[in-house]
């Protein structure tokens, strides 16, 4: 697939359609100013439930200048014809900041994850030592953008509860500051494609790396 035609296709697919909404400039950067405000004051708000390594770790990151997020879209070369999955890379951008922070979190938790593989090594030992029946049937399922749709209050809490059954030194993110700037930001979230800037209408999902 050439360059112009998945311009094209990205264009024709995902962006200029009712899914979302063109902005001008001025107000991209309104939204960018209202989302820093909101970020902000929930920050002040729920400081005082942050260690102080936390608390440098946002204040430090406030000072840094962040790109919108970006658009584009991933060739899915098996179905013919080639379609797109649409992506937003939030890397580099505002939400980055929250978004880091909370995958610091999460990691702790994948060792208690009992099918989280540690390595491609412990993936083949467990493999050797597997005993299959000899009339055995092998399935597979796939979810179609299973983790875009998790509603945020019940994953956030649902990450705390097995965090602190796990141990009561786990790392769990003891503090309603990532809900409340999610739900405060949802449908806020603008994003850059070439010289398109936009936003989503709420029914509208992405993968975002």
């Amino acid at each position: 697939m050439d360059t112009e035609t998945c311009i094209h296709q990205v264009l024709q697919e995902h962006l200029l359609t009712n899914n979302h909404i063109q902005l001008t400039k001025e107000e991209a950067k309104h939204r960018t100013e209202n989302l820093k405000l909101t970020f902000k004051n929930l920050f002040n708000a729920y400081k005082k439930a942050l260690s102080k390594s936390e608390t440098t770790y946002f204040q430090c990151s406030l000072q840094l200048h962040c790109r919108l997020p970006i658009f584009y879209g991933l060739p899915k070369v098996h179905k013919t014809p080639v379609t797109l999955q649409p992506v937003v890379s939030i890397c580099g951008s505002f939400m980055s900041i929250l978004s880091t922070w909370l995958d610091f979190h999460l990691k702790s938790l994948l060792p208690f994850v009992r099918s989280y593989p540690k390595n491609s090594f412990s993936i083949i030992t467990d493999l050797k030592h597997l005993q299959i029946p000899e009339h055995a049937l092998l399935f597979s399922a796939d979810a179609k953008a299973m983790y875009t749709y998790i509603d945020i209050n019940i994953g956030i809490n649902s990450i705390n509860s097995i965090s602190l059954f796990l141990t009561e030194n786990s790392n769990a993110i003891r503090t309603d500051f990532p809900k409340d700037f999610f739900l405060e930001s949802k449908g806020k979230k603008h994003f850059q494609f070439l010289q398109h800037l936009l936003v989503a209408t709420d029914k509208y999902s992405y993968g975002h790396p």
